[in-house]
């Protein structure tokens, strides 16, 4: 829905996502700009805790076999770890310097962007360490459940960020 007010902001209006007042696509019920954007955020965040806990070494031993500590201890040999992180600090403090210099800017969503990108990193190396559940009879239907359903989510998540 947040995707839908977007363009319609955007090319109806002539505004963009936060000066748009005058939201007419489908009978929504009243919300400025910054409501949309917390709902479709924590909408985002949400989407990413539950990815993290279906992915959970103790909910689904077969697709995630070793545990956070060596995953860490894996990761922090590789270089794609670390440009990763800096870009993402680089982003966060981005977004600060956004909060800090502009003075309408609502302190709660701009919070919120940042946990979605926190979390969604998160997530990306979670998935990045899990096991795709293949077609032996080791895996169980609802590890493969876990693991699409994630993948799904996360996917759409992101093409929604940026569409």
């Amino acid at each position: 829905m947040f995707s839908i007010f977007v363009v319609d902001c955007t090319l109806y209006h002539d505004s963009t996502s936060v000066d748009c007042t005058n939201f007419t696509a489908y009978n929504t019920p009243p919300c400025d700009p910054y409501c949309w954007k917390t709902v479709w955020l924590a909408c985002s965040i949400l989407t990413s805790i539950v990815g993290i806990c279906l992915l959970n070494r103790t909910l689904l031993p077969e697709l995630r076999p070793v545990g956070n500590k060596v995953i860490l201890k894996c990761l922090v040999r590789k270089p794609f770890f670390w440009s990763l992180n800096t870009i993402t600090v680089l982003v966060i403090l981005y977004d600060v310097l956004i909060m800090a210099q502009n003075e309408n800017a609502k302190i709660y969503v701009e919070c919120l962007v940042i946990l979605s990108k926190l979390f969604t990193v998160y997530l990306l190396y979670q998935l990045n360490f899990t096991f795709p559940p293949c077609r032996q009879k080791d895996f169980r239907p609802i590890s493969r459940g876990a693991y699409c359903i994630t993948l799904s989510v996360f996917v759409l998540d992101n093409l929604c960020k940026n569409f």
